[in-house]
């Protein structure tokens, strides 16, 4: 391997321990996830324009030769690495689905959305692993399934069974996300939304013995002194614990802003002891509860009910949970640029549902990488590139910057920052540095990589030929 190569060292650093029986193909993951690192695509074939490295891509994917979840196996164990010497990783866990075109119902794909739009692709949960500082540190875990194409029928019991069920799927993810960090040092403070609460998923969260922020989905009973009610109804009647301020960022039909918050707080017992099949017993859990009364025109109020078994007897306490969930967003930014964004996935053209799932892993590993570029420019701007980037990948951009700087920009002769780096790429993938741009994004920064790509190999062969120390 190469010292000066950065997208080969991550690419080693995510599947250099990947176990699939044979060294070749272990090889041949490390080195088409290199490329995808600096010329990522939805495409096979616009990904590897080498007609070699494409055979060997195809064969790899629809030879069925290395499954979705040994590459998580892999890439599971880089992640919590990453996390080591840190106390506390927030891990956000959701759901989405992956729309590929399959307009003739020729593969084995399986349907997304509802049953009457027809259409075809596949299911999974992702466990993103975020620094408490807001990093994105990798995968930790993620589980694929495929929804049968004819609705089942239901039997006249509404009861099913985890196993039955698709909650299974994120009790799972959990499971996974438990054993991985076990022995690490790390703590992971699970982060979920709405489908979480779940009364499974509680159940699962409190028998791993997990740090978590639950948001709720519906007002659920309680019980207090042996009398039901409702959480939200009895949390109404307690006084505001503290007004807090969270900066919102930018979303889709989302405006940056700062949201100003009332914020509740108890402690109180579910029940759930009525789902008589299931045998459960009431969890106790703390509950938070963050509103927005007064929210900007065109906004959507933020009204979080929050359950955790974090501590909240004070007011640091309380905010850290706000923290943790707040967090969640990095996972939302996640699905963007492995979707619609940079990687493209649902614009893959592989026939089959295991080989879209292999090829969908890797995506996804080089979307986290993106994102945790994008980062460090946002929040660790003085920070040298060199923390993400290889010598040769800065020469190689100063040498590009170079051609297309202004009269008025200088380049610095030593180590840029890493927020300059990262602009330098944007400028190089499109960016406009309008005003009203904002920062720049998974995309531009995704395009600027791919064009860094292309000059690190010209700088290697020359480099290689003995024409250039």
């Amino acid at each position: 391997m190469r010292a000066d190569q950065a997208e080969r060292i991550w690419a080693w650093e995510e599947y250099g321990e990947l176990e699939v029986g044979d060294a070749r193909r272990r090889d041949r993951v490390v080195a088409m996830a290199s490329r995808l690192a600096g010329s990522a695509s939805g495409h096979v074939s616009k990904a590897f324009e080498d007609r070699a490295e494409r055979q060997g891509a195809y064969d790899l994917l629809e030879g069925g030769r290395v499954s979705a979840e040994a590459l998580i196996e892999a890439a599971g164990a880089a992640t919590v690495q990453r996390s080591h010497g840190e106390e506390v990783v927030y891990v956000a866990i959701d759901g989405t689905s992956i729309n590929i075109v399959d307009r003739n119902h020729s593969t084995d794909l399986g349907v997304v959305g509802t049953y009457s739009d027809k259409a075809r692709g596949l299911q999974v949960i992702t466990a993103l692993s975020v620094s408490t500082e807001g990093k994105p540190q990798g995968i930790s875990a993620q589980k694929w399934w495929v929804r049968p194409v004819k609705r089942k029928k239901r039997s006249r019991s509404k009861y099913q069974p985890v196993a039955k069920r698709e909650s299974r799927f994120m009790v799972e993810t959990i499971q996974d996300v438990a054993e991985r960090y076990a022995g690490s040092g790390t703590k992971p403070w699970a982060i979920v939304d709405r489908a979480g609460d779940a009364t499974v998923v509680l159940d699962e969260l409190f028998r791993r013995g997990m740090l978590f922020t639950v948001r709720a989905s519906w007002n659920r009973r309680i019980l207090r002194s042996g009398r039901l009610g409702k959480v939200r109804d009895w949390l109404r009647t307690t006084k505001v614990r503290l007004r807090n301020e969270l900066a919102v960022a930018e979303g889709y039909n989302r405006s940056a802003r700062l949201a100003k918050l009332d914020v509740r707080v108890g402690r109180v017992e579910l029940d759930v002891s009525h789902d008589w099949q299931a045998r459960r017993e009431n969890p106790t859990v703390n509950v938070v509860w963050v509103l927005e009364p007064r929210t900007p025109p065109g906004q959507t109020q933020l009204n979080w009910m929050l359950y955790t078994n974090a501590p909240v007897e004070t007011d640091e306490q309380i905010q850290a949970v706000i923290k943790s969930y707040a967090t969640r967003w990095r996972i939302e930014d996640f699905h963007k640029t492995w979707k619609s964004g940079y990687c493209g996935v649902e614009d893959t053209k592989l026939r089959s549902a295991e080989a879209s799932k292999t090829w969908a892993t890797l995506l996804a590993t080089v979307a986290t990488r993106i994102e945790r570029l994008k980062h460090m420019a946002r929040t660790e701007p003085e920070n040298p590139a060199s923390a993400e980037l290889t010598t040769t990948e800065v020469q190689a951009l100063k040498l590009l910057k170079q051609r297309q700087k202004s009269r008025v920009e200088v380049i610095p002769d030593g180590m840029p920052s890493i927020a300059m780096a990262v602009r330098w790429l944007a400028d190089l993938g499109g960016y406009s540095g309008n005003s009203n741009a904002g920062p720049p994004g998974a995309i531009t920064i995704g395009r600027g990589l791919a064009k860094l790509a292309i000059a690190v190999e010209i700088l290697e062969a020359i480099r290689a030929a003995g024409k250039l120390r």
